[in-house]
């Protein structure tokens, strides 16, 4: 039911199914249908390792980790949505924020904007209608992108 696959960061290619098997919190054949990130798997796993984040390795310093952990949603608790996520592969490039997708299909290509709680399979393009929420996370976009040294190169202003 969703637009686009695999290379694309619209939900046709970034929708993917998580399983998790961990019988002593877990209970089998609870379905939970909460959003989560790649990010979220390091914390995850340091959640339920107790293992540490390490600021430096090999005299050399690590990026601040990202994400959060998962358990939460294992356990039935609400996951806090309030951190913007972003996606970039091979040209296509997305920043989710809530409900509230922003994406675009290779560079050069429009920003699409969906409100993925009214319109999970992307049909409704609504950037034009509200530049300002458009706006916004393409600026979250170009700041992560600047940040992470996305490439290409992201203009400082908005796309």
């Amino acid at each position: 039911p969703f637009r686009l696959q695999k290379q694309y960061v619209h939900e046709g290619g970034i929708a993917t199914p998580f399983l998790v098997r961990y019988p002593r919190e877990i209970p089998a054949g609870k379905m939970d249908r909460q959003v989560g990130h790649i990010v979220d798997l390091m914390p995850t796993l340091l959640d339920y390792t107790g293992a540490v984040y390490p600021d430096t390795f090999g005299g050399n310093d690590i990026r601040p980790m990202v994400g959060q952990s998962l358990r939460p949603a294992f356990t039935g608790e609400v996951l806090a949505q309030d951190k913007p996520w972003f996606w970039e592969h091979r040209g296509n490039k997305g920043v989710r924020l809530g409900d509230w997708k922003l994406v675009a299909a290779h560079p050069g290509l429009a920003w699409e904007l969906y409100h993925l709680a009214e319109d999970r399979s992307e049909v409704n393009d609504l950037a034009s209608s509200m530049p300002a929420k458009r706006d916004e996370l393409a600026m979250l976009y170009a700041d992560w992108a600047k940040t992470n040294r996305v490439l290409p190169p992201v203009p400082d202003e908005i796309p």
